[in-house]
């Protein structure tokens, strides 16, 4: 009984490098091959050790692995894909994935539902749209134009003041409103 468990010892002792050098992942280098799209910002996920990287512009990557892992490959403009991993890949330490285009096809839209006269105010009341305020949505602020900042700019003093009896009685006269008035600046802007 001595002597089998003392067997048994060494045969794990022994067999213990070889279990940990194939646990051991290689970093396997790789490329996609595709046709005419770019190749660059694909997704290459083992899907065994859960590690991710992504292509470069030439369509290039590395990724550690180990036999049998599964590698999968997705893009928006492509065909997902696994590959499995075998020994030849290993031994050579480069793979080389041929993707397929994928073609997004978009159901068929029915417009001709709606009959529409050309006449704007008729027409909006046959057009389902997008209630904002029933939905608590605020609308995009709106960007004034170059011509509505000079016209402020030239209107108005230091941040924003505008002329007023009590600016003029507290003293704070801004002097861009009077000399922009006099010279005809305000007039020529507010015509643009």
């Amino acid at each position: 009984m001595r002597v089998l468990i003392s067997m048994l010892v060494c045969l794990f002792f022994i067999c213990q490098p070889e279990t940990l050098k194939a646990q051991e992942r290689q970093i396997i280098t790789g490329k996609i091959i595709v046709d005419s799209i770019s190749r660059e910002g694909i997704h290459v996920i083992n899907l065994t050790s859960e590690i991710g990287t992504t292509t470069d512009k030439n369509g290039n990557f590395k990724i550690p692995v180990n036999l049998k892992d599964t590698l999968y490959f997705s893009s928006l403009q492509f065909e997902n894909r696994n590959y499995v991993l075998q020994t030849e890949d290993l031994r050579r330490l480069y793979i080389e994935v041929r993707l397929e285009k994928k073609f997004n096809e978009l159901e068929e839209v029915n417009i001709d539902n709606i009959k529409l006269s050309g006449y704007l105010d008729n027409d909006l009341s046959k057009i389902k749209f997008f209630d904002r305020e029933k939905h608590h949505i605020p609308y995009p602020e709106k960007n004034i134009s170059q011509t509505e900042r000079r016209i402020f700019t030239a209107t108005t003093g230091p941040g924003g003041q505008k002329l007023t009896v009590f600016s003029i009685l507290s003293g704070t006269i801004p002097f861009d409103p009077i000399i922009n008035g006099i010279s005809g600046k305000t007039k020529y802007l507010k015509e643009l």
